[in-house]
């Protein structure tokens, strides 16, 4: 759904939120109303044409107007009539999702009535064991959306064996194929591939030695460029190529030995030609993706992975550092690892939080020589503040003060850190440094227990807020409708399983909470907490 519709990638919560929403009504429902399973093929076939034809319906690059949260390439006014509509349709999304959920759980909840009730919660957990090994296997071996969809319809035609199930079940994995569009499916990621435009309109190029641009879950990752000595040389002197070589090759060129190199988010390899083009003799190359890899294996102009110098290695990169405790490199380069992929302010962690943290960093920084280089690339592109977070992040994991090379590539910003760099080292590659950057104390600093790197200093999350508002409140009225008045009231209240909260915290008949909460601290944090996890 977040390649589909971007912005749900920034309310990844969401869907996870829907469906165990949806499976909770309709295991209620499937009581009474055992006959609700076969609305469910239906209701995906259409949730799956909204999904297929996203880019028509104008829903596929959709922005959030809102200032606490920075889209890469989306951002967008913040208009009243532009808040309100993304609001409601991340709701619509949300109830969508959750109504495939009611009808494809409404058979659980009559087995679970008819069966002992140990041995109904056996198999329950056996097909849920089931269900992750299958998706498990599914993304290990990089199937498209057409496999996970038609694992999905299976367990439903079990149930509804109706002619519309059959048809609608066909034209869900039909729509989940057109979907597709020629991409590449990782564990982690969709993956584009389109041919890259030529840096300078004008100069012929050889076209054997393409170059690529690299979309992941349709927002630009990489490129795949050209930086050969023969490519180079036939352009001018001042020429963006020749730039862009050299802001790549900028920590190896001023590394005073040139034995390993370590570069993790290798990607497709740009950075590992860089180091290979300035005489290293083994680069290990850290990237977490394998889909990634194998296109840069394939398709790089220049096949960095072919040279026998270039070690590949499949791995995050906090789990590389940790791993290899004893290993120690003459440069290690941070390349952008994903760093542009900005979520909002309340947004899932992902692994790469972790990278840039003060632990992260440091972790990095044990494992460079004494006389070498901690090259750290990072897209600014969220503003100033996100460079002197970094900066303060950089200060202190290493203790040094690092020099800035401001080069604005993808809106990047290289931090140089070397027990013995001196910027006359690094001037004659780069027209602008800054030597001993100021930081902003008042940016709080990202470590493994706060690792909120895009999180918008002094910003308020609104659209959070009011998608989690009309979350909740459109909940409350399913549950009460499904599950009766005296859900939230009586002696049987849901209440307490949100939280543990004292009986006395709950939500009483009136809609207020109980003044017994106000005496009671924990309680009362708990209660205002508790709408969050509804």
């Amino acid at each position: 759904m977040s390649s589909q519709i971007r912005i749900v990638a920034y309310f990844s919560n969401v869907v996870l939120l829907a469906a165990f929403l949806g499976m909770g009504l309709g295991i209620a429902l499937g009581r009474k109303r055992p006959g609700l399973v076969h609305f469910c093929l239906p209701a995906l076939a259409i949730l799956s044409m909204v999904l297929a034809f996203s880019r028509q319906l104008r829903l596929m690059n959709l922005s959030f107007p809102d200032p606490s949260l920075s889209l890469w390439g989306a951002d967008s006014p913040t208009t009243l009539w532009g808040f309100v509509w993304a609001t409601l349709l991340v709701g619509a999304i949300f109830w969508a999702v959750a109504s495939v959920f009611v009808f494809a759980s409404v058979p659980i909840g009559g087995l679970f009535e008819r069966m002992p009730a140990l041995s109904a919660y056996s198999a329950d957990l056996l097909g849920s064991l089931a269900g992750v090994l299958a998706m498990t296997a599914a993304a290990a071996f990089g199937t498209p959306p057409v496999v996970w969809l038609g694992l999905g319809v299976l367990p439903s035609l079990w149930f509804s064996r109706r002619v519309l199930s059959w048809t609608t079940a066909l034209l869900v994995v039909v729509l989940a194929a057109v979907s597709q569009e020629g991409a590449i499916f990782s564990p982690y990621n969709r993956i584009d591939l389109a041919p890259m435009e030529y840096f300078e309109s004008g100069i012929q190029k050889n076209q054997a030695r393409q170059e690529w641009n690299l979309s992941v879950n349709r927002d630009f990752h990489q490129y795949l460029h050209d930086f050969s000595p023969e490519t180079v040389a036939a352009e001018p002197s001042v020429s963006a190529r020749r730039r862009c070589q050299q802001i790549y090759e900028l920590p190896f060129r001023i590394s005073p030995r040139r034995d390993s190199a370590l570069v993790v988010g290798a990607g497709t390899g740009n950075d590992v030609m860089g180091a290979l083009r300035q005489g290293f003799g083994r680069i290990l190359s850290v990237e977490i993706d394998p889909a990634i890899l194998q296109i840069g294996k394939q398709f790089h102009p220049e096949q960095p992975y072919a040279d026998a110098r270039a070690v590949p290695v499949v791995n995050d990169a906090r789990a590389y550092f940790e791993q290899n405790p004893n290993s120690r490199f003459d440069v290690i380069c941070h390349g952008l690892l994903d760093s542009h992929a900005m979520f909002s302010a309340m947004s899932s962690l992902r692994l790469d939080n972790y990278v840039y943290t003060v632990e992260g960093i440091r972790a990095g920084w044990r494992h460079v020589k004494d006389d070498g280089i901690l090259a750290v690339s990072f897209s600014v592109y969220a503003g100033r503040w996100m460079a002197e977070r970094m900066l303060g992040i950089i200060r202190e994991a290493t203790g040094l003060s690092p020099i800035v090379v401001p080069h604005g590539l993808n809106y990047g910003i290289t931090y140089l850190i070397g027990r013995d760099l001196r910027p006359e080292g690094i001037a004659p590659y780069t027209p602008k440094l800054i030597l001993d950057p100021t930081p902003n104390p008042s940016i709080r600093i990202p470590t493994d227990d706060w690792p909120y790197l895009y999180l918008r200093p002094g910003s308020v999350p609104y659209a959070y807020l009011s998608v989690l508002l009309v979350i909740v409140v459109t909940s409350t009225l399913g549950i009460r409708r499904v599950y009766g008045g005296d859900v939230f009231t009586g002696d049987a209240s849901i209440c307490p399983y949100f939280l543990w909260v004292p009986p006395s915290c709950c939500w009483k008949p009136g809609w207020s909470p109980s003044l017994a909460c106000c005496s009671d601290p924990l309680g009362l944090l708990m209660l205002l907490s508790s709408s969050e996890f509804c």
